[in-house]
C-alpha cells in the first residue's frame, strides 16, 4: 500500500537538529495514524500519517528528496 505526499516540498522522514536525518529501516511498524514522515512546503511542514497499519516495505523517496503533490513517498505492506 503506497503512502503519498499531501504536498509539493522536501521529505523529512526525521526532522534533524544537526546533521542530515536519516530513512527509516524497512521492517519499521506503523499503526494507523502514526506519524510516517512530513513533507517541509513553503508554508511549513506537513504531517504524513499511517492510513493503515503495516511495516515498511520500501522507501522511494530519501531524506530530504523533493516529491510533488501525490507522489508516492514509500509502501507499507
Amino acid at each position: 500500500k503506497a503512502i503519498l505526499s499531501p504536498s509539493n516540498g522536501n521529505v523529512l522522514w526525521e526532522v534533524p537538529v544537526t546533521g542530515d536525518g536519516m530513512n527509516p529501516p524497512q521492517g519499521t511498524s506503523y499503526k494507523e495514524g502514526d506519524l510516517v514522515c512530513y513533507v517541509e512546503a513553503y508554508y511549513g511542514q506537513d504531517e504524513v500519517r499511517a492510513l493503515y497499519d503495516g511495516k515498511l516495505l520500501q522507501v522511494v523517496v530519501a531524506q530530504g528528496e523533493k516529491v510533488k503533490k501525490g507522489d508516492v513517498i514509500a509502501f507499507l505492506n
